[in-house]
């Protein structure tokens, strides 16, 4: 609801993602999205200054800190249909103002 750029909105999906993930005492993840710039930044090592910059770091802080892997790659969105379904099913889950439940998985 407050992300300013679909850029910004995928970014915090990795990091709430990732922090999920962690919740659930997962070890290593893969971490597939289809924003080329969000790849390229959280492989890269060096400082950030877009305007997702500290959204950035903090997904490689709970990466570094949570997983003893963590994969990062870039994959098309026509080549992901499920992870494009969740999304779709989590924003109307969000939208109808109910709390979606982990056991709650959409067909």
């Amino acid at each position: 609801m407050h992300a300013s750029t679909a850029l910004h909105t995928e970014a915090i999906a990795a990091y709430k993602g990732a922090l999920q993930a962690a919740q659930l005492g997962m070890s290593q993840i893969v971490l597939e999205m289809d924003a080329t710039m969000l790849v390229a930044a959280l492989k890269s090592s060096s400082v950030d200054r877009s305007s997702i910059g500290a959204l950035v770091f903090k997904i490689r802080d709970v990466m570094q800190s949570e997983f003893s892997s963590c994969t990062i790659s870039l994959c098309n969105r026509n080549c992901n249909k499920v992870a494009d379904c969740l999304a779709l099913h989590g924003a109307y889950v969000l939208e109808s103002g109910s709390d979606m439940l982990m056991s709650q998985v959409p067909s």
